[in-house]
C-alpha cells in the first residue's frame, strides 16, 4: 500500500452500474480515488434520496482489486460508515503508528451491502472489506483476500539502488492483523477467475453477482417478515 496525497480535481467516469433493484459499485484500483466517483454518483444520490429502505441494497465489488492508495480506500470504506475506527498502522517509529476514521457520511443512510472478494483482493481492498465488515455494515461473500497488509518505504541508496522497509502493518477495527492472512469471507463462493468477471464480466450475467443479490433479497424479505409480524 502507497500513501500518498490525493490529486485535486481528478475525477474519472463514475463505474457505478445498476443492476435490478440494486447497485453494483465495481472498482479495480484505488489508485485514481475511486471515492470521488461514489461521491459525485448522481445515480447513487437519487438511490438513497428516493427508494425506500428494504428496497435499498449495494453490493461492492472488490475482486482482482490489488489496492492502491491508502487515503483513497479510507475514503470508500468512509462512504458507508458514519463513525468509528476504520484502519489502524502500527510500526516501531511513531511515525508509522497511525488511526484513520470515518467522518460521519454514510451515503447509503446503513442500507445493507455485500462487498465480494477473492483471492486477488488486497491491501486497500483489505482495508475497506475489513472496516466494513468490523461494523457490520457489510457481508464479506467469495474467497479468503490475498493478505497483504503492509506500509512499505522505500530509501534511495547511492548508485541508483533503493532499500524498501516494511515500517507499518495494517490492522482492521477490531484489530485483526491483515497481513499474510487475509479475511475470509462470511459465504463462501466458488469463483470464476478474477480477471475474467471483475474486469470484464458483465454484471448481470456474473453468477457471483447474481447470488451476492439473491443474499440481499432475501435479507430484504426477512426484514419485511419481521416488520410485518410487529404489527
Amino acid at each position: 500500500m502507497i500513501r500518498n496525497p490525493i490529486l485535486p480535481g481528478f475525477n474519472p467516469d463514475p463505474s457505478v452500474v445498476r443492476v435490478g433493484a440494486d447497485f453494483y459499485l465495481a472498482t479495480s484500483t484505488f489508485e485514481w480515488y475511486p471515492g470521488v466517483q461514489i461521491h459525485h454518483s448522481r445515480d447513487l444520490r437519487h438511490w438513497r434520496l428516493v427508494a425506500r429502505p428494504l428496497d435499498r441494497a449495494a453490493l461492492l465489488d472488490l475482486r482482482g482489486n490489488p489496492g492502491g492508495v491508502l487515503e483513497s480506500a479510507v475514503d470508500v470504506a468512509d462512504s458507508f460508515l458514519d463513525e468509528g475506527l476504520i484502519v489502524r498502522a502500527e510500526g516501531r517509529a511513531a511515525g508509522a503508528r497511525f488511526e484513520m476514521r470515518a467522518s460521519g457520511r454514510d451515503l447509503l443512510g446503513n442500507a445493507p451491502i455485500v462487498v465480494l472478494v477473492d483471492r486477488g483482493s488486497a491491501s486497500g481492498s483489505e482495508i475497506v472489506a475489513g472496516a466494513l465488515r468490523d461494523h457490520r455494515r457489510a457481508t464479506l461473500m467469495g474467497e479468503r483476500t490475498f493478505g497483504k497488509g503492509s506500509v512499505q518505504t522505500v530509501i534511495p541508496l547511492t548508485g541508483g539502488q533503493a532499500l524498501k522497509l516494511t515500517t507499518s502493518r495494517y490492522f482492521t477495527p477490531s484489530g485483526a492483523s491483515i497481513h499474510e492472512r487475509g479475511l475470509d469471507p462470511d459465504v463462501r463462493l466458488d469463483l470464476p477467475p478474477s480477471a475474467t468477471i471483475a474486469m470484464h464480466g458483465a454484471p448481470a450475467t456474473d453468477p457471483a453477482v447474481g447470488a451476492a443479490l439473491q443474499y440481499l433479497s432475501d435479507r430484504a424479505l426477512g426484514a419485511q417478515v419481521a416488520l410485518a409480524g410487529e404489527h
